[in-house]
């Protein structure tokens, strides 16, 4: 998600004894796909993916807060973690099909776990939607809003499209976003590795995209971190994978994916990372390299 309207770098307005979140954001990620009916005996197969890139609002109406997406046509309700500032909670929500989702076929979609820390800028989800024939399709799935700068507030986009002018989190030193107008921003998510570790099976399911969108900043330690991911690591980092980030304290149980990195590589103007991806039920493996490019 990017916030279009923000009040300098923070995304949390205490002006009042309430945490103040409500406005317009993007988001952007990317998503995995994965169906319960596996000939194969195991729990899920993988079956397609893709980018994310969309508007939402989270609406505040006294006290609660609820999340408005174009895939419902009702608002989500929304609880705030009260032990960490910031952090958006849904469990088993329902999300009424629009006409077009009805159109496809689809008859029931539900959120069986939403979790959105506004201030790492880091959002996750997994959802399932029943088809006419009672098969059921899961997807889970990362995604990022870093405020970019806009004219007259911390955030903006233009044309359904992000500011390229990143804004950098407070505690960081320098900031990049990926090239996402070139062919060599690529991610690929795969079903299993091949005997290297270094590239997806050619024998399993995989998926490539190209133009992806991404941010990594320079923190004052010297770590770096990857919105979206929610991801501390040193450069160079390649070893046992690393839980990411403390986005997930409390929150384990969810079945929403969350980052183990294994591999990360700022090199110049290119970045280079890979992690496993451990949802409920399912593990895949993220690959990502990217040109970068300053604000």
């Amino acid at each position: 998600m990017c916030a279009l309207s923000l009040a300098g770098c923070g995304l949390i307005d205490s002006g009042d004894s309430h945490p103040r979140a409500d406005g317009s954001y993007w988001r952007f990620g990317a998503q995995v796909v994965f169906r319960d009916d596996s000939p194969g005996g195991l729990p899920t197969r993988l079956t397609g993916g893709s980018n994310l890139t969309h508007g939402s609002s989270i609406i505040r109406r006294d006290d609660r807060y609820f999340l408005d997406v174009p895939a419902c046509t009702n608002e989500i309700p929304l609880a705030l973690n009260e032990d960490f500032t910031g952090v958006f909670t849904a469990n088993r929500e329902q999300c009424e099909p629009t006409a077009v989702a009805k159109a496809l076929g689809y008859t029931e979609r539900f959120y069986t776990a939403l979790r959105i820390d506004l201030k790492r800028r880091f959002s996750a989800n997994r959802e399932c939607v029943t088809s006419i024939d009672g098969s059921v399709g899961c997807a889970q799935a990362t995604g990022t809003f870093v405020p970019f700068e806009g004219e007259g507030s911390g955030g903006g986009a233009s044309n359904g499209r992000l500011d390229p002018k990143l804004t950098n989190f407070s505690d960081s030193v320098r900031a990049w976003r990926f090239d996402n107008e070139s062919d060599a921003a690529v991610m690929r998510q795969c079903a299993a590795l091949d005997e290297s570790g270094e590239a997806c099976d050619p024998g399993s399911r995989s998926i490539r995209s190209i133009r992806i969108s991404g941010s990594v900043h320079e923190m004052k330690d010297g770590r770096y971190y990857l919105a979206g991911y929610d991801c501390d690591v040193e450069n160079g980092y390649d070893g046992e994978p690393l839980r990411c980030g403390q986005s997930f304290d409390g929150g384990e149980g969810d079945g929403i994916p969350q980052a183990w990195i294994y591999r990360f590589e700022l090199n110049g103007a290119e970045v280079h990372f890979k992690a496993e991806m451990r949802g409920k039920d399912f593990t895949y493996y993220l690959i990502v390299n990217a040109p970068l490019v300053e604000p």
